[in-house]
């Protein structure tokens, strides 16, 4: 892949980034494990979903696994940069997104064009992933974005603000 990482990224790791300076490999790797898992996939059910997948692990291992910086958005936490990086990630034959028109509705789908490379994830990166992926497999776009508006890093910062990994250890995975 491309040199995302030493062109734009270069940054020190801090509690933005959960300790981890940002891993655009990693971050392919996480988008291949839901977009070949999840037939279907909206892009904003996807950005929650990465979301929740750094949160927690930093939460239960003291890093993040892409090293992303999250954004407060009107629809949940984002990504710092993400369409640059789905841009990017459609360049390198990673994934792209697909525009579906259904009755005047507009629904952009991630569509993986590789199979996950093995190795490209630990095992207690996949846990973690598995964990987010069932707790998330039922939930809709706008179930997911609701469900992410009552985090406590959601809650507390502004529009356009960083929601620091600091919140993760507010995560309540058993509210439904």
């Amino acid at each position: 892949c491309r040199n995302i990482n030493k062109v734009n990224w270069q940054q020190e790791p801090t509690i933005e980034n959960g300790y981890k300076i940002f891993d655009y490999e990693k971050l392919c790797a996480v988008v291949l494990f839901f977009a070949n898992k999840s037939a279907g996939l909206l892009k904003t059910k996807l950005l929650k979903l990465i979301n929740y997948s750094d949160l927690l692990y930093f939460k239960e291992h003291g890093i993040s696994i892409t090293g992303n910086k999250y954004i407060h958005l009107p629809y949940g936490p984002v990504m710092q940069h993400y369409e640059y990086l789905f841009g990017s990630m459609e360049i390198d034959g990673i994934a792209h997104i697909d525009i579906v028109l259904d009755v005047g509705y507009e629904s952009h789908q991630v569509i993986p064009d590789r199979k996950l490379p093995e190795n490209s994830l630990t095992d207690a990166e996949l846990e973690i992933l598995d964990k987010v992926y069932m707790k998330f497999k039922n939930f809709g776009s706008v179930d997911i974005s609701n469900y992410s508006h009552q985090e406590k890093g959601y809650i507390e910062t502004k529009q356009g603000e960083v929601i620091s990994y600091a919140y993760a250890n507010e995560l309540d995975f058993n509210r439904s």
